[in-house]
């Protein structure tokens, strides 16, 4: 029943073509952990967190984009083959693997949750195994705040992972280190609502795309 009335719902706010996307993009949720034996779909609360209460004010639960959605943004977009991806507020690691499967030279995961990342680095211990080959990816296990932006890194993605407060630092971050080294950037924001007055009043930067496929809705911004 709750089905049947979180699907009209569905229907009656996005329209049916949004909702029968959400629902495929459901079924090959699980059957993408079935496969290769992962698991990254159950949410975590943010007081459930190993984290301590300062970090909890800037923090939002951990959850899980959709990899339909994640995957058919990633092929829309024109990113040049020598990509570096920065996954910020990384998680149980789902994008990281899927990224990975997406010719970046590099993929790393910046999460602060030590029991998130060590549920990441099995996840991708399990993913390597099914696949049989090693793959280009580093969890780090640090605040975002602490982490030292490199000069290759040029696509940086975002899961409603924290607040304005910690969004602002880290974009400063990003634009402190194309002075060591010039490059176009690419910020790409699932559930970029709460960011729009920061980065696009606060910042100027106009998004280059906005990519909406069921009820997921991304904002792809260029810094350059």
């Amino acid at each position: 029943m709750q089905i049947l009335k979180r699907t009209y719902n569905s229907i009656r706010e996005k329209g049916l073509s949004r909702t029968y996307q959400s629902v495929i993009s459901v079924i090959e949720d699980f059957y993408f952990e079935l496969k290769y034996g992962i698991s990254t779909s159950k949410i975590v609360r943010r007081e459930d967190l190993d984290i301590s209460e300062k970090s909890k004010q800037h923090s939002e639960e951990y959850k899980p984009t959709r990899i339909r959605h994640f995957r058919l943004l990633i092929k829309s977009l024109d990113l040049p083959k020598d990509s570096v991806f920065v996954d910020m507020g990384s998680g149980k690691g789902r994008v990281l693997l899927m990224a990975s499967l997406n010719n970046f030279k590099r993929v790393t995961g910046v999460e602060i949750s030590s029991q998130l990342c060590e549920i990441a680095r099995e996840n991708k211990a399990k993913f390597e195994k099914a696949l049989g080959k090693q793959l280009p990816i580093n969890i780090v296990n640090i605040d975002v705040l602490e982490y030292n932006v490199q000069n290759d890194e040029n696509v940086f993605y975002f899961y409603n992972p924290f607040d304005n407060y910690i969004m602002e630092r880290i974009i400063e971050r990003i634009k402190q280190s194309l002075i060591d080294n010039p490059r176009k950037i690419w910020l790409i924001i699932n559930n970029f609502t709460p960011f729009i007055a920061l980065i696009e009043n606060r910042y100027k930067l106009l998004k280059s795309k906005e990519f909406i496929y069921g009820g997921t809705e991304f904002a792809v911004y260029i810094i350059d």
